[in-house]
């Protein structure tokens, strides 16, 4: 399904000041064309395909009563098939090719965090794993990979991780000191905390 480019217009461009709170600057959210639904009381932002078409858009519920509701934390406007797509990549090729690195992290707001502190080289897996279609997304970029998934999948090894290996400078971010909460992605604590969690990557 591929939506038309000024599909978010129906909804209120607004400061978000929630994410704002959580250290996303909003002139990166008007650049990723974060708005509000007032109707479904949720955050609400494009998903791109690797072309640049928007084929979805994700909401995150912040209405009073969403968990009394039964409503998920956050969704998709429509059905999600598989993820064939690394989220932020069609904004992100020129960077990744001069840097010759690509950081792989879970969720767009990594990559929205990551983007005001300049570091523009990131994609998001909006997952917890690779998929097929991704591994092949990530190989044909032909830059080293970095994987900074959030803490609690840091004692996890992926299927694919061989196969980076034989592909490209596989490095991996794992919190060994302590430095985040189980649920933290590498970037939720901050600037410095970022800085020294990225600096001594492993190389796999």
């Amino acid at each position: 399904k591929i939506l038309p480019n000024n599909f978010m217009d129906k909804f209120q461009k607004i400061p978000i000041a929630l994410w704002q709170e959580e250290g996303i600057l909003q002139e990166v959210m008007d650049f990723y064309q974060v708005r509000f639904d007032p109707l479904k009381e949720a955050i609400v932002f494009p998903v791109w395909d690797n072309d640049g078409k928007i084929i979805n858009v994700k909401g995150r519920n912040v209405g009073k009563h969403w968990k009394e509701m039964g409503l998920p934390k956050y969704y998709h406007m429509f059905k999600l098939g598989t993820i064939d797509y690394l989220w932020g990549l069609n904004f992100k090729r020129d960077v990744i090719k001069e840097k010759k690195e690509v950081i792989l992290v879970e969720s767009e707001k990594s990559v929205m965090k990551l983007d005001g502190w300049g570091v523009k080289n990131a994609v998001a897996l909006c997952n917890g794993k690779i998929t097929d279609v991704q591994l092949r997304l990530i190989v044909g970029l032909q830059a080293n990979v970095v994987l900074a998934l959030d803490k609690d999948k840091n004692g996890q090894k992926l299927e694919c991780e061989n196969l980076l290996k034989q592909y490209t400078k596989f490095f991996k971010i794992a919190d060994k000191t302590n430095l985040l909460s189980q649920k933290d992605a590498p970037c939720d604590k901050g600037r410095e905390v970022w800085e020294k969690l990225y600096n001594n990557k492993r190389q796999m």
